[in-house]
This record gives structure tokens, sequence and C-alpha cells, in this order.
């Protein structure tokens, strides 16, 4: 379809001012109206555009007479401008098209299709349906109905206008789901997941994340799974449905494997209780991290005594001198953090 309204034709009128006529100078005066000013028709009809205006008028003491009148629109290079394209004629002109109604019954894959169009067509117009892009029925209604299977796609034409079809509907197909930014995961970043599906009209996301349970809560709608700052906690399995009137369907799983640094580390004795000297006492730094931990770090009275992958430290014969403040630092390549200190107080025999 396509829709005109009076602004078009005033605008194409009003440029001809200046161009060197007495009829175009003064135009303005001569009471220009327009009838209709608003046409809606099918793309490819004939219309009719009226104008009507009065004249003579009297100008500089002489009476002005009409020596032309013309109808017409902008061209460049001796070709027509597509005024949908041309920015002058910003909603001056607009397409309108058919579009497909669709209405569902609950519990039933029973739907109603209505070939609907914003103008009102003249007569009682004929309707070519088409299925999977082929035809398939013409009726005299506009609306067909159907047991809808999720795999087809309707569209709908005007009788006569068959080249002008309306946008297809369909079942949603089966979503996919983008990670940003793509790579390793990190705590405390900012993470978008996006589940997308190509689907008339047009479809809603429900995202849901694995928990074991099969009757699954949703966990948000929305096309967009926003974390701000994403935990560790929030790994895990997560998934989209896309629907619309016609249909559902799910996405794959896209697993999220959050990598965070070092928690705060747990600086363990062995044996508890009191040291003796001589005895063989082990200190034991065990940390949670993803990945996990790759140094650890020993410290006596805050000086460094040892670096590398172990885990523990070892007095084979402790003595006296031992005697001190000891914590262990751990660390991977996201981070590093202090345990907090213990006395170790080596007791004479």
């Amino acid at each position: 379809m396509y829709r005109a309204n009076e602004a078009l034709t005033s605008k194409s009128l009003a440029e001809m001012q200046g161009v060197g006529s007495g009829l175009v100078q003064s135009m303005d005066k001569l009471g220009m109206t327009y009838h209709p000013t608003e046409i809606c028709a099918l793309k490819g009809s004939t219309v009719e555009m009226q104008c009507t205006y009065t004249y003579p008028y009297r100008e500089n003491g002489h009476f002005t007479t009409v020596e032309k009148t013309l109808w017409f629109t902008k061209e460049e290079d001796k070709e027509p401008v597509d005024l949908r394209s041309n920015s002058e004629y910003a909603n001056r002109l607009e397409y309108q098209g058919l579009q497909i109604e669709v209405t569902t019954y609950r519990s039933s894959s029973w739907v109603t299709l209505k070939c609907a169009s914003s103008c009102p067509l003249a007569g009682r117009p004929s309707y070519v349906w088409y299925k999977n892009g082929e035809k398939f029925k013409e009726r005299t209604s506009p609306s067909y109905g159907a047991y809808f299977n999720y795999e087809d796609s309707y569209s709908c034409a005007v009788k006569g206008h068959e080249d002008f079809c309306s946008p297809s509907v369909y079942a949603p197909k089966v979503p996919s789901v983008s990670v940003s930014p793509s790579g390793e995961i990190v705590e405390g970043s900012s993470v978008t997941m996006t589940c997308s599906s190509d689907a008339n009209p047009a479809a809603t996301y429900t995202w849901y994340k694995k928990n074991g349970n099969p009757a699954q809560e949703p966990l948000r709608t929305g096309p967009q799974l926003n974390f701000v700052s994403i935990q560790s906690s929030d790994s895990g399995e997560f998934y989209c449905t896309a629907q619309n009137k016609l249909g559902k369907k799910t996405s794959d799983s896209t697993s999220i494997d959050v990598k965070y640094g070092p928690k705060m580390p747990l600086l363990m004795v062995s044996p508890s209780g009191e040291i003796v000297e001589g005895s063989s006492v082990t200190l034991t730094c065990s940390s949670d991290a993803d990945p996990p931990v790759h140094k650890y770090t020993w410290y006596k009275e805050n000086q460094t005594l040892l670096q590398g992958p172990e885990e523990s430290y070892n007095f084979t014969s402790i003595s006296s001198e031992d005697t001190g403040t000891y914590h262990c630092q751990s660390e991977n390549q996201n981070g590093r953090i202090n345990s907090s200190s213990v006395l170790i107080d080596v007791q004479c025999k």
C-alpha cells in the first residue's frame, strides 16, 4: 500500500516558487486545496489526486490569471526520485503493505490467519494464500483457518496484485545463543548472553539455567541475560526459548565457566597441639581457585621463606629457632591472596 498525504503535494508545489512565472510566484494566493488530503491504495493500482484553486486575483494593480497547471515530483539526472528514500520527503510518502494477523486458540494448533490491509479496499477483492512460498488457495474472505505445522510459513496477496505479498508468518526457528565478550570469563567482569531467533511475529525470549530439576523455573525474560559483575556461582549451563503465537523452540545449552582468583587460604599445622623441638611439622596452605593455584609463597615474620608450586612447608626436625609467626600466599593468573597468620611456638624437650 502507498499512503500519501497533503504535505507531499504542498512540498512539491512549494518548490516551484521562484522559477520565474507569475503563476508560481503568486500561487500562495490561489487558495489551493487538495482532495483527498490522504490517499491509501494498493501498490501498483491507479489513484486520482485532485487540486482546486481560485483565480483571477489582483496583484500590483493588475489581474493575474493562471497560465499553466501541473503535477510533478522531484527528478535527478532525469530520473524520478523514489520518495521513500529521499530525506526531503521523509514521512510524506510511506509504504504500508499487507500484514497477516494471527489468532490462536488455547490448547490447540488451530489458528486463524487474516490478510489485513491498512487501506480500505474497494469492492470485494479476492485473496491469494501461499504456503511455504507456493500458491495453494484463493478466497474471497481475508481470513483463513488451518492446523498450523511449526515448519510451515504463510503469506497472502490481493488477487491481481500477487507481486506484492505480505511478509510470511512462521514459528520461531531454533534460537542461537552468543556470549559477549567471547573467550575466558573472569569473576567480576561484565558478561552478556544474547538469544536470537528468526520468527514472524517477533519472538519473545525466556532464559533458563540447568539445575537438575526437570520443572525448570524461568531465570529471566528478554533477549539478553546480563551479568554486571559475574560470580563463580553463576557458572553453569544456560539455554533460552523463543516463542510467538505460532510455536516455541529451545536453544542448545551454552556452558559458562567463570574463572576466579584464589579464595582466602586456610593455613593448617600438623600435628596440632604442642610442638616439641626435634619433631616433624608440616604447614599446609589450601585455597580454592580456578584455574588452580600455581604458586605458593611462604613467609616468616613477613620475610620470604620459599616460593613454588608446593602447598606444604615442612620442618623435618623443628628447632626453637623456628619459633615465630607464619603465613602463606596463594596465586593464579587471576590474582593472589594471603592467609591469616599462625604462631609456631617450639617447646624444648
